[in-house]
């Protein structure tokens, strides 16, 4: 997404969330970007002194980055209008250099002395392939803002919550997963790693480490794997907003923790992906309980009642063959009782 519009020179699309959101970057990011959209692909050109800026945006809305986008737009809205304008006067000349011409011809008829040259207007260079690509650019802009808007804020539980946190000394944030994108994947890091640290967590970020990671691992880590959780985070940044995917292991790999969001901006979905670890005040017991009863997500609850329900059709099948493998006399009543007490347990879920 930022790749794309920053080639068409629309929208410096940074990381959402990580602009600071006052009234003077709203109006700083507008005046650039008016003058960049009155002047786009122009060598020479000189954009209007006064830029009337309009009210800043919404809450979350009002960003650099929104004022920038906003003014482009309607710097190339100003320039398009100005373009018209300075046709029209193109039109009247002509008009009037069509008069003139008439006139000196007219002199000519009666016996002037000399015949009016008729003027040439060279057109302006480089107006027609400006104003294709304003319109242009206005259309894949409002296409970016529309899909961006549409996107839904989900923030889904894969795996619920399944340690006590308290009872593990260290965080590792232990890679970003490459089928993901490393700058979102890298925001999104940033600003959990933020979150944790206010709550009191210790966090080891392996992700980024250019040096040994073993070196920067604790020796009581070393020793005993166990009293830490170990990150991989998934991130994507593109035209349908910002995407993370958390999963949190325990020293064995198990997945213990799973979580994804959507939303517009970096920020939003890094506090939303690692709510469970920044709502929690951390104060390390290495007593406590490290595993949490099983809590089964709504999908698992479902699919083990699916097994369930699977298992009773087989079961009911089963015990109608074996019937009639009796009947036939293919088995006797007590091999046949004794299968027919095995299905007995499963159909009727005991």
């Amino acid at each position: 997404m930022k790749k794309l519009l920053f080639v068409l020179l629309l929208v410096p699309m940074v990381s959402f969330g990580q602009q600071t959101t006052t009234e003077s970057d709203f109006r700083n990011g507008y005046i650039t970007g008016f003058k960049k959209g009155y002047c786009i692909d122009e060598r020479y050109c000189n954009p209007p002194f006064s830029i009337k800026v309009p009210l800043w945006g919404k809450m979350g809305f009002n960003t650099y980055s929104d004022g920038y986008s906003k003014g482009v737009i309607a710097g190339q809205a100003k320039k398009e209008s100005a373009n018209k304008e300075s046709s029209s006067s193109q039109g009247a000349y002509e008009n009037a250099g069509g008069a003139y011409e008439n006139a000196g011809s007219a002199n000519t008829s009666s016996g002037g002395a000399y015949e009016n040259p008729t003027p040439v207007i060279q057109p302006i260079p480089g107006v027609a392939v400006g104003n294709a690509m304003t319109k242009a650019g206005e259309q894949i802009a409002g296409a970016a803002f529309a899909a961006m808007a549409n996107v839904k804020k989900r923030n889904d539980v894969i795996v619920p919550l399944r340690v006590e946190l308290n009872a593990f000394k260290y965080i590792v944030i232990n890679s970003i997963d490459p089928n993901g994108g490393k700058a979102a994947g890298r925001g999104i890091i940033k600003k959990m790693k933020k979150n944790l640290l206010k709550q009191g967590y210790a966090v080891i970020d392996l992700s980024q480490k250019k040096e040994s990671k073993n070196d920067a691992i604790p020796k009581d880590l070393k020793s005993d794997p166990s009293i830490a959780l170990y990150a991989t985070i998934w991130a994507r940044d593109n035209m349908q907003g910002v995407q993370a995917d958390l999963k949190l292991f325990d020293y064995k790999d198990n997945l213990v923790h799973q979580k994804t969001a959507v939303n517009l901006f970096i920020a939003r979905v890094s506090n939303q992906v690692s709510s469970d670890l920044i709502s929690n005040k951390f104060i390390y017991n290495p007593n406590a309980e490290k595993y949490l009863p099983v809590q089964l997500t709504q999908a698992e609850i479902e699919y083990q009642e699916q097994q369930v329900e699977s298992a009773k059709d087989v079961a009911m099948k089963e015990l109608k063959r074996h019937k009639e493998l009796l009947d036939m006399g293919v088995i006797t009543q007590e091999e046949f009782d004794k299968k027919a007490a095995e299905l007995k347990k499963v159909i009727l879920g005991n």
